[in-house]
């Protein structure tokens, strides 16, 4: 009888056992989840990093704008096409196709 009686104790705590790392393993919150939380916080760490280096190359043009008067002239010159009074602009035309003269 007593051996009948650790057997059903031994099977009683080995599918305990089962169960419990089942649940570990593969449930909401288990190992399964923490691996893939793990995984998505190394990612989010390098995305950090990438959007600090892209703030900081942002914060030294925003100090050249505000400091920098000849970055700021160049800057106006290149995107808006101004020149100063005392300049001259020479424009090199394209030959036209024989059929659009």
């Amino acid at each position: 009888m007593e051996s009948l009686r650790q057997r059903l104790f031994l099977i009683g705590l080995l599918l305990a056992l089962g169960v419990a790392v089942f649940h570990l393993t593969w449930s909401r919150r288990g190992l399964r989840d923490l691996l893939a939380l793990r995984e998505e916080e190394v990612q989010l760490r390098a995305q950090c990093q990438q959007i600090e280096s892209e703030n900081a190359v942002l914060t030294a043009q925003i100090e050249q704008l505000r400091f920098d008067d000849e970055y700021l002239q160049s800057l106006i010159r290149r995107k808006l096409g101004l020149v100063r009074q005392d300049e001259l602009i020479y424009r090199f035309g394209f030959e036209r196709h024989p059929a659009t003269r």
